[in-house]
């Protein structure tokens, strides 16, 4: 029997493996997360819409969610890049990056993005109830 190679660090545990964020790809988890806010408070006021559906979206919110947040500063400089035609939903997800780096300094300009255009402010304020208060 041939004996194995050491496992690297890297190899050992795949977590670790430092790779850069897809543009494209981190892109997309914007432009999505954004879109499906949009669907969801459509969706929750739906008389025919059930819980398990809402979850599911939820679900796919949070995914997309998860990609930006993994792509670090990348993913955040694109939710606020988002915000150059700022609506509720590019306020929603910049609001959740920022809430979760508790950066004080993008979310005093979220408030103001959202004291200025009013059609915001649901954005802003949906995005508190999505973070966990940890």
């Amino acid at each position: 029997m041939v004996a194995s190679p050491p496992l690297t660090p890297e190899v050992a545990n795949p977590q670790r493996i430092d790779r850069s964020p897809i543009p494209v790809v981190v892109m997309q988890h914007v432009e999505e997360a954004a879109h499906l806010r949009h669907v969801r408070s459509v969706l929750v006021r739906a008389p025919h819409v059930r819980l398990l559906h809402l979850g599911r979206l939820d679900e796919r919110i949070a995914a997309h969610l998860d990609g930006i947040a993994v792509a670090g500063d990348y993913g955040s400089g694109l939710a606020q890049q988002a915000l150059e035609r700022p609506g509720t939903g590019e306020v929603f997800t910049a609001t959740i990056q920022a809430t979760e780096a508790r950066d004080a300094p993008r979310l005093a300009k979220l408030l103001a993005i959202s004291e200025a255009l009013p059609g915001c402010r649901a954005g802003l304020l949906s995005a508190f109830g999505w973070v966990s208060s940890a």
